[in-house]
Protein backbone atom coordinates (compact mmCIF):
# COMPACT_ATOMS: atom_id res chain seq x y z
CA UNK A 1 0.00 0.00 0.00
CA UNK A 2 0.24 3.68 0.01
CA UNK A 3 0.67 5.63 2.66
CA UNK A 4 -1.46 8.37 4.36
CA UNK A 5 -0.33 10.94 2.56
CA UNK A 6 0.11 9.61 -0.73
CA UNK A 7 -3.68 8.25 -0.49
CA UNK A 8 -4.71 11.95 0.54
CA UNK A 9 -2.91 12.89 -2.33
CA UNK A 10 -4.31 10.92 -5.04
CA UNK A 11 -7.84 12.14 -3.39
CA UNK A 12 -7.37 15.75 -3.89
CA UNK A 13 -8.22 17.81 -6.79
CA UNK A 14 -5.85 16.96 -9.82
CA UNK A 15 -5.65 21.21 -9.97
CA UNK A 16 -5.17 21.86 -6.16
CA UNK A 17 -2.49 18.95 -6.87
CA UNK A 18 -0.73 20.73 -9.26
CA UNK A 19 -1.17 23.97 -7.22
CA UNK A 20 0.72 22.04 -3.75
CA UNK A 21 3.29 20.69 -5.98
CA UNK A 22 3.99 23.75 -7.84
CA UNK A 23 4.11 26.07 -4.69
CA UNK A 24 5.52 23.10 -2.36
CA UNK A 25 3.00 23.91 0.27
CA UNK A 26 3.32 21.32 3.19
CA UNK A 27 0.70 19.74 5.85
CA UNK A 28 0.62 20.16 9.41
CA UNK A 29 1.85 17.02 10.57
CA UNK A 30 -0.66 17.55 13.74
CA UNK A 31 -3.78 19.16 11.70
CA UNK A 32 -3.11 18.66 8.10
CA UNK A 33 -3.34 22.57 7.55
CA UNK A 34 -1.35 23.96 4.43
CA UNK A 35 1.43 25.82 5.34
CA UNK A 36 3.32 27.80 3.17
CA UNK A 37 7.33 28.55 3.22
CA UNK A 38 7.54 32.57 1.19
CA UNK A 39 11.55 32.50 2.63
CA UNK A 40 13.49 32.09 5.52
CA UNK A 41 13.82 29.33 8.16
CA UNK A 42 13.07 25.54 7.72
CA UNK A 43 11.56 25.94 11.28
CA UNK A 44 7.86 26.17 10.72
CA UNK A 45 4.88 26.88 12.84
CA UNK A 46 1.79 25.98 11.87
CA UNK A 47 -0.84 28.89 12.01
CA UNK A 48 -4.23 27.24 12.25
CA UNK A 49 -6.97 27.30 14.23
CA UNK A 50 -6.48 23.76 15.77
CA UNK A 51 -2.35 24.62 16.46
CA UNK A 52 -2.89 27.64 17.43
CA UNK A 53 0.81 28.39 16.36
CA UNK A 54 2.33 25.79 19.27
CA UNK A 55 3.13 23.08 16.84
CA UNK A 56 6.36 23.38 15.37
CA UNK A 57 7.83 20.99 12.21
CA UNK A 58 10.54 20.88 9.63
CA UNK A 59 9.46 21.88 6.36
CA UNK A 60 11.94 19.68 4.72
CA UNK A 61 11.13 16.16 6.46
CA UNK A 62 7.90 16.95 8.41
CA UNK A 63 9.04 16.01 11.24
CA UNK A 64 6.99 17.30 14.63
CA UNK A 65 10.09 19.24 16.27
CA UNK A 66 9.83 21.41 20.01
CA UNK A 67 10.68 25.02 20.17
CA UNK A 68 14.17 23.59 21.75
CA UNK A 69 14.68 22.07 18.43
CA UNK A 70 14.96 25.44 16.36
CA UNK A 71 18.71 24.66 15.68
CA UNK A 72 19.44 20.98 16.86
CA UNK A 73 17.43 19.89 14.26
CA UNK A 74 19.33 21.25 10.97
CA UNK A 75 23.22 20.48 12.55
CA UNK A 76 23.20 18.01 9.53
CA UNK A 77 25.02 14.91 9.95
CA UNK A 78 28.05 12.82 8.93
CA UNK A 79 28.97 13.33 5.16
CA UNK A 80 26.30 16.08 5.05
CA UNK A 81 25.88 17.94 1.71
CA UNK A 82 24.47 21.36 1.57
CA UNK A 83 24.17 24.14 3.72
CA UNK A 84 23.80 23.72 7.08
CA UNK A 85 21.30 25.42 10.06
CA UNK A 86 17.61 26.25 9.97
CA UNK A 87 18.27 28.33 6.45
CA UNK A 88 19.60 25.55 4.94
CA UNK A 89 19.08 22.50 2.97
CA UNK A 90 19.47 19.40 5.35
CA UNK A 91 18.28 18.67 8.44
CA UNK A 92 18.81 15.04 10.71
CA UNK A 93 16.62 13.02 8.67
CA UNK A 94 17.01 14.79 5.09
CA UNK A 95 20.17 12.60 3.11
CA UNK A 96 20.22 14.43 -0.09
CA UNK A 97 20.19 17.94 -0.88
CA UNK A 98 17.24 19.66 -2.49
CA UNK A 99 19.11 22.21 -4.62
CA UNK A 100 15.10 23.89 -5.05
CA UNK A 101 15.53 25.17 -1.66
CA UNK A 102 17.22 28.63 -1.48
CA UNK A 103 20.57 28.30 -0.18
CA UNK A 104 20.27 31.44 1.84
CA UNK A 105 17.48 33.77 2.92
CA UNK A 106 17.21 36.88 0.60
CA UNK A 107 18.13 40.55 1.51
CA UNK A 108 15.53 42.18 3.47
CA UNK A 109 13.47 45.08 1.35
CA UNK A 110 13.85 48.44 2.54
CA UNK A 111 11.18 51.25 1.95
CA UNK A 112 12.08 54.42 2.48
CA UNK A 113 9.80 57.24 2.94
CA UNK A 114 10.64 60.97 2.01
CA UNK A 115 9.56 63.50 4.41
CA UNK A 116 8.93 67.10 3.71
Amino acid sequence: GLSCEEAEMQRLDPELRKLLERERWVRCPSCRHLCERESGCNFMTCPSEECRSQTHFCYLCGELLAASDHAAHYEGFEGAVGRMGPFGSVCVNKRSLDTSLPQQPPPPRLNVVAVD
